[in-house]
């Protein structure tokens, strides 16, 4: 449902796949009128999640979807800074199930 993949998988250039062995490794560019933004590895490597703690990965999507920020960030945090902690969680535990990828 959240289609973390979608924005956090780099995907070859010739037709557009998720690379294989860097699903949610991150690094993917985003093209946008303040320059480029890349894409959060989600994994558990140290360039990623590393060992972030459950209650600070939900935290971090309630400080993020403050609709009082004024700059500009391609990723959806209000849709996902008002799920229910639970949904948060399952969400962090698919993540800790991902293996560590340096991207």
């Amino acid at each position: 449902m959240a289609r973390c993949a979608f924005c956090h998988s780099p995907r070859d250039s010739a037709n557009r796949q998720p690379i294989e062995g860097l699903e949610y490794s991150g690094g993917v560019a985003f093209f946008g009128r303040d320059g480029v933004f890349y894409s959060t590895n989600l994994t558990t490597h140290p360039s990623g999640l590393d060992d972030m703690r459950e209650d600070e990965f939900i935290a971090l999507f309630r400080r993020e979807a403050d609709p009082t920020r004024t700059e500009l960030n391609l990723m959806p945090w209000t849709y996902f800074g008002n799920m229910a902690d639970a949904d948060l969680a399952a969400i962090y535990a698919f993540l800790q199930t991902v293996p560590a990828i340096g991207n």
